[in-house]
């Protein structure tokens, strides 16, 4: 039986310390055949000549797909533009700074084939890098037992889902439509998307080495600077969280009309997400206020039983944000040590 035609993406933007890498690691794909969409985002540094130049030496067996965007889309709006340009079944994400080991997509390929094909969206686990390309952690999604996320999961965990690992199928563009063009947290509302029509699948084993860096937009909290940085990066992460559950709510609206039987389980999700959407709404709001209005909406939030963790980290957040920013950075260390650990042991 032959195989389909894939498409791999790698999207990148002013990463030209890091892009040959990953450029590397899209050309090394065992999987064939695969169309490989290398696409930049109007890059203002070397980015772009870096990949034109690796490119120019490949002979391989590959169909290369090289564009750069006049102007600047942003994240959501430059996955749309390249959705737009595959032609393969499954769209396998990559990110201009991460590089992606040979077997990532043959690999991915085969868990959506043991699926059934149910799988339209699929995650694997990832090597933690660092800017000089050390090792020195695991991020897992789930435990490895596992290898599939249900979407009540997804939603409480606010997603999980890392795009630099992500592969999803291209048929939920055509059920949905493209993203919003303002969207950061793109795989999100993709793998959303993948649990409301199919499955949200996990590859128990890293096929990327995910580096870390000051340049990350998904970098820790632990890594910024200043209480000042802090608040704009958290800012900035809960409006786009808001947009993400919001089109959340869009795309249940969407599947509820085609498939009005499922009126139950929607109603459940819909109100959960609802209620995310308040609480974001609240956070928002305190980047906004003064003392005295952050701590009403703390008191408001624990009059409606928002849960411990989330009142216990707003105050931590807001009424001493450098003794929080100390916290997480120690957390992260911590979390570090013992998945490096648990390697060892295993």
């Amino acid at each position: 039986m032959s195989k389909p035609l894939l498409t791999f993406t790698l999207l990148t933007y002013n990463q030209q310390r890091f892009v040959r890498e990953a450029v590397q690691g899209a050309l090394a794909q065992t999987y064939s055949p695969l169309e490989i969409i290398i696409s930049d985002d109007c890059s203002t540094d070397r980015t772009y000549a870096i990949i034109q130049d690796e490119i120019s030496q490949y002979n391989g067996p590959h169909q290369i797909i090289l564009n750069r965007n006049e102007t600047n889309l942003g994240i959501g709006g430059h996955v749309n533009y390249v959705v737009r340009l595959s032609s393969g079944e499954l769209i396998i994400g990559a990110a201009g700074d991460d590089i992606s080991l040979p077997q990532r997509t043959e690999k991915i390929f085969q868990a959506y084939i043991k699926s059934g094909k149910r799988a339209q969206s699929i995650s694997s686990d990832m090597v933690i890098i660092d800017d000089k390309g050390r090792q020195f952690g695991m991020h897992r999604i789930i435990p490895s037992s596992l290898n599939e996320l249900s979407l009540n999961a997804f939603v409480a965990n606010n997603g999980g889902i890392y795009g630099s690992a992500h592969a999803c199928a291209k048929r939920l563009f055509d059920f949905f439509g493209p993203l919003p063009d303002s969207v950061w947290h793109e795989d999100i509302v993709i793998a959303f998307r993948a649990g409301l029509i199919g499955g949200i699948h996990i590859i128990g084993e890293p096929l990327v080495l995910y580096r870390r860096h000051d340049g990350n937009l998904s970098k820790p909290m632990g890594d910024l600077r200043s209480v000042k940085m802090f608040y704009t990066e958290r800012k900035s992460r809960a409006l786009d969280y808001k947009l993400v559950f919001k089109a959340w709510l869009a795309d249940i609206a969407t599947v509820y009309a085609c498939q009005p039987e499922r009126k139950g389980e929607f109603d459940k999700l819909y109100d959960i997400i609802t209620k995310k959407v308040d609480v974001i709404s609240d956070e928002i709001a305190m980047f906004d206020t003064g003392f005295i209005n952050r701590t009403r909406l703390l008191k408001r939030a624990l009059y409606q039983k928002t849960d411990y963790k989330t009142i216990r980290r707003r105050l931590a957040m807001f009424l001493a944000p450098r003794a929080y920013l100390e916290y997480i950075k120690l957390k992260k260390r911590w979390l570090l040590r013992y998945n490096m650990k648990q390697d060892i042991i295993k």
